[in-house]
């Protein structure tokens, strides 16, 4: 099945320009080793990825292209030319520059721990929301006011990732993290929620009410032990590399046809599936 998914995108797909919604380029593969192993709540019991983490904030102009050049590279031959992604909580403002050289438009969210940065002449783009942890309806409250005075920015956020941050979720809000975002008047169509992997049939139904995007990362749930959750074909959907660091591949258009294998099997007809992964790899952010 995957080579005949392959040879239909690759037909879909050509001359067009891929987007990659939900990328940590420096988790490439082999930066830290056997990190596959780990859940993502592990992550940061871990000595070795707590080292490398240390390390990347450090990293400056050629030093950081060298860390990141490989998969740059690899994207670039895949055609991809717009990405979002989170790894300005760990490196510098010369990521940016870097993805320039390789014609590659970026976006990298600002972290919810420097919202008083924000002014009339300092708007970005996009801002990360932090997950189930850490995220208050203190935090969601000046989000909104953010939202309000500046109408253009758009908001990201890590949501109901695995079964452990839904427990967190159930335990904190008492609901799940879309309901209880609905619940606070924060879901809408700047909103895009990462993974979603444990949403159930009424956060699909918010989603959709409230024309959240969604971003899709099926090569992490595998090495993860993630579920793969029923997602309908009518969502406004993306596709994430993430971080080859986990899943060992980093193909955005692999991922695309490890979900459509999985739309396949829980019966979707193959022709819509097509149709949905071009136009989720294709539009713009």
């Amino acid at each position: 099945m995957y080579g005949k998914i392959r040879l239909e995108l690759e037909k879909e797909l050509l001359g067009k320009q891929l987007t990659d919604a939900h990328r940590h380029s420096l988790y490439d593969i082999d930066k830290v080793k056997n990190m596959e192993k780990l859940s993502v709540e592990e992550w940061n019991k871990c000595e070795r990825f707590i080292k490398y983490q240390r390390k990347t904030k450090k990293l400056f102009n050629k030093e950081l292209f060298n860390e990141i050049k490989d998969w740059l590279e690899f994207s670039a031959n895949e055609d991809i030319r717009t990405i979002l992604d989170f790894s300005a909580k760990h490196a510098s403002n010369d990521l940016k520059s870097i993805y320039n050289s390789y014609n590659i438009k970026s976006f990298s969210p600002l972290k919810w721990t420097k919202l008083s940065e924000i002014s009339s002449n300092n708007i970005p783009q996009f801002i990360i929301l932090p997950d189930e942890r850490l995220l208050t309806k203190e935090l969601i409250n000046i989000a909104i006011a953010i939202s309000n005075q500046y109408p253009t920015i758009k908001f990201t956020m890590h949501c109901l990732e695995s079964v452990e941050y839904k427990k967190i979720a159930f335990k904190k809000f008492g609901m799940s993290t879309v309901e209880w975002l609905d619940k606070n008047n924060f879901l809408n169509n700047k909103f895009f929620l990462v993974h979603v992997n444990e949403i159930s049939d009424n956060d699909i139904d918010l989603i959709r009410k409230n024309d959240v995007k969604i971003i899709l990362c099926p090569l992490m749930r595998e090495p993860l032990n993630y579920n793969n959750a029923k997602i309908p074909l009518d969502l406004d959907i993306y596709f994430g590399t993430d971080a080859p660091l986990i899943s060992k591949n980093r193909s955005l258009i692999d991922g695309a046809i490890y979900q459509a294998i999985i739309w396949i099997k829980q019966g979707k007809h193959f022709d819509k599936v097509i149709e949905v992964i071009n136009k989720a790899l294709t539009k713009n952010i």
